[in-house]
């Protein structure tokens, strides 16, 4: 049992004895007011015994019963959200609601979940930059990390009630690739609307502060532009943004333009910020010529690729910083995987022959 489970537990037993305290004293001074009656004296009432009909001992007697009360409440309110075993954290796994699902390419859905969480820490859009979710299969004890994505703008599907739960509860998003051997994104196809998987979090994958670095640039593959798109959409978005002069630049490599994932959306935001935002992407299975006049290159990654990126953009160690996600052979090939402990490992392969470091990439 986790302390914040411990502390959840005895906060609850507290919550209770004070909620029966409070109780047995409003029934104790609503017992002696009523059968009290009117209590004369023999000198002259107050102004509240004229005006009101009691006498100075039922009126305190009222004033305290409504001041524990009143006490009683305000604990219960403001200090039950700390504690209440809903509330999306680190450390235990709540249950959450698929309330809707999309299919963004013909291997990619977004799931949007829903959970009750009345906290602040719940809205999505106050989890720190780069921050990830772990979804656990409990049929099977499978645990997987996901990006959460930036909550879409349109609906969905239907999201009518159908959870039990307001439609102001929070949402998470989850851009979730399907593979045939792949048990938690072939358990997560399986769960129906209004079904419940297990979710715990956020954790953050990378701390992102403005001004930190003059470029960044993103190298992606597959659902590894998750994070990129998270934190591009909040960087760029962000209110105090136009103080923030860092400058990115990504490279997506996919298969063919229909399984490049949120397309549109990044295009849009590199329209909205063509000072801030560079894209390219780079298609690694079809031999159609014609896609370099829309706006595509061709080819895997390789070196002669990623130099001429970094020369583009006058790439400085210095200043500058590489992030690279995507599968295990992708980060195989750019940068070399992480370490069996997941730390950082050494860089090599493409960008560790370019003289690149550890101070210099960073792998998500």
């Amino acid at each position: 049992m986790s302390f914040r489970r411990m502390y959840a537990n005895l906060f609850n037993i507290a919550r209770v004895r004070l909620c029966t305290s409070v109780g047995l004293k409003l029934r104790l001074h609503a017992t002696e007011f009523l059968h009290s009656g009117r209590v004369y004296s023999t000198k002259e009432p107050g102004l509240k015994e004229k005006v009101l009909g009691v006498s100075n001992r039922q009126y305190r007697n009222i004033l305290t019963a409504s001041g524990t009360f009143g006490v009683g409440f305000a604990l219960f309110y403001f200090l039950s959200p700390l504690f209440d075993d809903d509330r999306l954290n680190p450390e235990d796994f709540i249950k959450v609601k698929l309330v809707s699902k999309k299919q963004l390419t013909p291997e990619t859905t977004l799931y949007r979940f829903q959970y009750s969480d009345s906290s602040s820490l719940a809205q999505e859009s106050n989890f720190p930059v780069i921050s990830h979710v772990h979804v656990k299969d409990h049929t099977m004890q499978i645990m997987r990390p996901y990006t959460t994505i930036p909550v879409m703008s349109e609906t969905l599907v239907d999201e009518k009630d159908i959870t039990g739960l307001t439609n102001r509860s929070p949402t998470i998003d989850l851009a979730v690739k399907k593979y045939p051997q792949g048990p938690m994104s072939n358990f997560l196809s399986q769960i129906a609307i209004g079904g419940e998987i297990e979710m715990r979090g956020p954790y953050q994958t990378w701390s992102y502060i403005p001004n930190q670095y003059r470029l960044l640039t993103m190298i992606a593959a597959g659902t590894g532009i998750a994070p990129f798109y998270q934190l591009v959409h909040s960087a760029l978005q962000e209110k105090a943004s136009s103080k923030d002069k860092t400058r990115f630049s990504l490279i997506y490599y996919s298969h063919d333009p229909e399984n490049i994932i949120f397309k549109d959306e990044l295009l849009e935001l590199q329209k909205r910020f063509p000072e801030r935002l560079n894209i390219v992407f780079s298609l690694t299975g079809t031999d159609d010529l014609t896609i370099q006049q829309e706006g595509f290159a061709k080819g895997r990654v390789s070196y002669s690729q990623l130099a001429e990126l970094l020369k583009r953009d006058r790439f400085n160690p210095l200043d500058s910083k590489v992030l690279v996600c995507g599968p295990d052979g992708f980060l195989r090939n750019v940068c070399g995987q992480k370490a069996p402990d997941d730390s950082q490992g050494p860089v090599t392969a493409i960008l560790g022959h370019m003289g690149l470091d550890a101070a210099s990439v960073f792998k998500l």
